[in-house]
């Protein structure tokens, strides 16, 4: 009894070995793709975390930033009234304000 392999044996096991290697591949490609999209979801959920947070610290930076500027117009008003410090006048300093821009001129005694 002879064992002779004929070559559409041969050709048809290196085909299923090929197909084998490739469902391995698109297997483990399925799986990476999960991971990726479980990833992706974490970082969405992370990322709108820290923009709500951020968003919160600079509504609260705003509203320090009023209170403060508030304070303190408040405080040059004291200033201003118990020192009796006049506020200059752009005519005493020989100053004129034109627009936006400030101009200087002689002021004549």
């Amino acid at each position: 009894m002879s064992l002779t392999v004929s070559p559409e044996v041969i050709v048809g096991t290196f085909i299923s070995i090929l197909l084998a290697i490739v469902a391995y591949f698109v297997k483990q490609l399925h799986k990476d793709f999960k991971r990726v999209e479980t990833n992706l979801s974490e970082v969405k959920t992370t990322v709108s975390l820290i923009k709500a947070e951020f968003k919160g610290i600079n509504e609260m930076m705003n509203q320090k930033v009023d209170f403060l500027e508030k304070r303190l117009a408040h405080i040059e008003t004291i200033i201003f009234r118990t020192h009796l410090i006049p506020s200059p006048s752009p005519v005493e300093k020989g100053e004129r304000v034109v627009g936006d821009k400030l101009k200087v001129y002689q002021v004549e005694s």
